[in-house]
């Protein structure tokens, strides 16, 4: 089974702060040892079933090397099959064109755009995004 992952604050766990404005200031902040650990219980799920897994981020590719560094530090690197930059595009082409069954993300209008062959998984992000409005 194929099986994708968002990256940002689906498995790398940011907190979120506002300035007195209500603004957001950047740049977030990792919490604790950096794990979402919703998600990375999932991820590890699957690996350990032997799903292929891919992540697929909306990030810019040229930041890819930071989304390896992550997933190296963490021992997993080697048990992804592919890491993937959308570019700020959304991500279902990317999700459709791998043959994904499951996608796990915190954004909810991400999900909202899987087809139905797709199971969108939403994965809470740090309570501050949350806290704020913002998730």
């Amino acid at each position: 089974m194929v099986v994708t992952f968002d990256f940002d604050d689906t498995l790398l766990y940011r907190s979120i702060e506002f300035d007195e404005d209500g603004d957001v200031v950047m740049p977030h902040k990792i919490v604790g040892d950096g794990r979402n650990p919703t998600g990375f219980y999932h991820l590890m799920e699957h690996l350990d079933a032997g799903d292929e897994v891919h992540i697929v981020t909306s990030r810019l590719a040229a930041k890819l090397p930071e989304v390896d560094e992550w997933l190296q530090k963490w021992g997993v690197r080697g048990r992804i099959r592919g890491v993937h930059a959308t570019n700020m595009m959304w991500k279902v082409s990317k999700l459709k064109e791998l043959g994904s069954s499951i996608h796990y993300d915190d954004d909810l209008e991400e999900l909202s755009k899987l087809p139905p062959s797709i199971k969108g998984v939403n994965i809470p992000p740090h309570p501050s995004w949350l806290a704020g409005g913002v998730g």
